[in-house]
């Protein structure tokens, strides 16, 4: 019996540091994101020492060539789990993002950085949101449409700690996004998408038709269920000038109750 006893207290603990487990930057470096371009390329973007590099391969991965530092100045990447570098290719034009692991923990930015010359070199990375708080900025996603829009998306917590300061409730954290529309040379101002996303799930986004980026996440729904949420991207945001505002509407029904993040994004094609 004071076996069991101690086995359930164990579990509960466990439980309750979930999700600060789940968001801490594992030393290992294994993560990696692939994109196979128009002519059968396949792309590689992963982390050594501090550094995102990018490398290709044309025989479907057995063999790659020499890789390419994408960041020139080492810093602390998160290449753990569900947060990992992005990598799209579109024409000769590669483009990569990675969130930077700050000092404050589960803090981090959004970096953004493109090569124009087919992967040879990558013009020096800069930050895609302008919001600079040393607050969670984390699980990026990167989405090229096929017009060559650019949108990345994150878990962003600005608003959970406006609400403690205003001694509101507020659950998990928050999407954000960012557009460019001249190849990442800039990307407009982040807008949010929605709030009380869970915090340390994989956002995933693609296309429809029309060139319309959708995005999935896990979400924290009344009663803490922790089911996914879908909304599309607005092409101009209200903050820009335009008229759209997004709408996202609950997409899984799994009615799963956990006070933790399950730390598993879901797919979406």
């Amino acid at each position: 019996m004071k076996y069991l006893s101690f086995i359930a207290l164990l579990l509960v603990s466990l439980s309750c540091t979930a999700h600060e487990a789940h968001t801490r930057h594992a030393a290992s470096q294994l993560a990696v994101s692939v994109a196979i371009d128009e002519t059968g390329k396949l792309w590689r973007a992963s982390v050594h020492d501090g550094f995102v590099q990018v490398d290709s391969s044309v025989d479907l991965g057995k063999t790659f060539g020499k890789p390419v530092k994408v960041n020139q100045a080492a810093m602390k990447i998160g290449a753990d789990g569900e947060a990992r570098p992005k990598i799209s290719v579109l024409g000769s034009n590669i483009y990569a993002t990675w969130t930077q692991a700050l000092k404050t923990p589960y803090a981090g930015y959004i970096w953004f950085a493109r090569s124009i010359d087919g992967g040879r070199s990558f013009e020096k990375p800069y930050i895609v949101h302008t919001d600079r708080a040393e607050i969670t900025h984390r699980f990026d996603a990167l989405n090229v449409a096929s017009d060559g829009k650019i949108t990345v998306t994150w878990i962003d917590k600005r608003d959970l700690l406006a609400a403690k300061a205003a001694s509101k409730k507020y659950d998990g954290a928050a999407i954000y996004y960012a557009v460019s529309t001249d190849a990442g040379k800039t990307f407009a101002p982040e807008q949010k998408l929605a709030d009380s996303s869970c915090e340390c799930c994989r956002i995933v986004t693609t296309n429809k038709p029309d060139g319309t980026t959708v995005a999935l996440w896990r979400h924290v729904f009344e009663s803490n269920e922790r089911d996914h949420m879908i909304a599309e991207i607005p092409s101009k945001a209200p903050a820009l000038g335009g008229k759209q505002e997004a709408a996202p509407r609950r997409a899984t029904f799994g009615h799963w109750v956990i006070d933790g993040c399950p730390h598993h994004g879901a797919a979406l094609a």
